[in-house]
C-alpha cells in the first residue's frame, strides 16, 4: 500500500477547515502558537492531517490517541527526515502502534454523553447518593458554597492556592510562576469551588478543542473528608456536556475516580525515533539490558531471602 505524505502551506491553514481526529490540544500546536509543519497523509483507504511541532533538532508528533497505524508513521518518519535535515529525533506521543524505542502507557478516556441526565445515570446509586450527601454535608457544616468558572484568563492567584494546596497534599513544589505552569501544561480553564471565606477544592482543563484533557485537581486538606475532589470533579464533568465536548482524556493512573461516569482504559505507546540507527540501536540494547539486569537481581533476592529461611 503506497503511502502519500506532503506538506500544506500555512496559507491554507488559514484558510480551510483542517480535521483532526481526535482534536485535543497536545495535537494543535497551531492553537498554541508553536513552530509547527502540517502534513497531509494518503492511501487509498482514506487520508488525515498531522501536525508537528519542530523544537530545535526534535520533531513532536501531534498524535494524542491518534489512529495512526505503523506504515503511516513510517512514512512521516521517512518524510521529515529526508526534508527536515537538522532533525534528528521524532517524538509519537500515546499512539496505538509501537516504533524505534517506545514503553506502554494507559489512558483514560470519557465519551461524553449528550446530557447531564445520561451522565448521572452512569454513577451507581450509591455513587450519586454519596455526593448529594456530602454536598448537603458542606451547606450543614461549612456553609453555602459555590462554583466558579475561569476561561482562556485564569487568575493568578487561584494557581497561586493550587500550588499551595499540592505542596500540602503531595510535597511538590512546581518551581513556577502561574504563567509559566499555564503555558506549559496547557491550561485554559479553572473550576473553583468555594465557600465565602475560602477555597475548598481547584481544578484545571485544557478545554482549548472539541475534546478535552482533564490536567489536574487539588483540595483544601483542613476538608478532606468531604469528599472535594469527587464534587468538583462531578461538576466539571456536567459542564463539558453542557458546552457539548466530545470526550475527556484523564491521562493514566489507578486512581478510583478516574473508572466512573462509563470511562474506558485505552493502551498506546510513546515512542521515539532517532535519524541515526546506531543510536535506536544502542538505546533498545540499553533498555533491555536494564530490563534483564533487573529480573537477575530479583532472582537473586529471592534465592536470598529462600537460603535465610532454610
Amino acid at each position: 500500500m503506497k503511502i502519500s505524505v506532503h506538506e500544506i502551506d500555512k496559507e491554507t491553514i488559514e484558510s480551510e477547515k483542517i480535521n483532526i481526529e481526535p482534536e485535543v490540544i497536545f495535537n494543535r500546536p497551531d492553537i498554541l502558537k508553536k513552530d509547527y509543519v502540517l502534513l497531509f497523509i494518503s492511501n487509498e483507504k482514506g487520508s488525515r492531517y498531522l501536525f508537528v511541532e519542530i523544537n530545535d533538532n526534535v520533531a513532536d508528533t501531534g498524535s494524542f490517541l491518534m489512529d495512526i497505524t505503523l506504515e503511516e508513521a513510517k512514512a512521516v518518519n521517512k518524510f521529515i527526515f529526508k526534508k527536515y535535515k537538522n532533525i534528528d529525533e521524532i517524538n509519537w506521543k500515546n499512539i496505538p502502534i509501537k516504533c524505534g524505542v517506545w514503553k506502554n502507557t494507559f489512558q483514560k478516556v470519557i465519551d461524553l454523553p449528550t446530557d447531564c441526565e445520561e451522565l448521572k445515570k452512569r454513577l451507581t446509586s450509591k455513587n450519586r447518593y454519596n455526593l448529594r450527601r456530602e454536598q448537603r454535608l458542606i451547606k450543614e457544616q461549612l456553609g453555602d458554597f459555590r462554583f466558579e468558572v475561569y476561561e482562556s484568563n485564569v487568575p493568578p492567584d487561584i494557581v497561586e492556592s493550587y500550588f499551595a494546596f499540592k505542596n500540602v497534599t503531595h510535597d511538590c513544589d512546581y518551581h513556577m510562576t502561574p504563567e509559566e505552569y499555564l503555558k506549559t501544561y496547557c491550561v485554559s480553564t479553572a473550576y473553583v469551588m468555594r465557600t465565602a471565606n475560602e477555597i475548598l477544592a481547584i481544578l484545571f482543563s485544557c478545554e482549548q478543542c472539541d475534546c478535552v484533557y482533564f490536567e489536574n485537581f487539588t483540595y483544601n486538606v483542613k476538608y478532606s473528608s468531604y469528599s472535594l475532589g469527587s464534587i468538583i470533579y462531578d461538576f466539571f464533568l456536567e459542564q463539558l456536556v453542557r458546552k457539548h465536548k466530545k470526550s475527556v482524556f484523564l491521562g493514566g493512573g489507578a486512581y478510583e475516580y478516574k473508572k466512573k461516569y462509563g470511562s474506558k482504559e485505552v493502551h498506546a505507546y510513546v515512542c521515539r525515533i532517532y535519524r541515526s540507527k546506531i543510536r535506536n540501536i544502542q538505546i533498545q540494547g540499553k533498555r533491555k539490558w536494564n530490563y534483564y539486569s533487573k529480573k537477575f537481581r530479583e532472582q537473586c533476592d529471592r534465592k536470598v531471602l529462600v537460603e535465610e529461611k532454610v
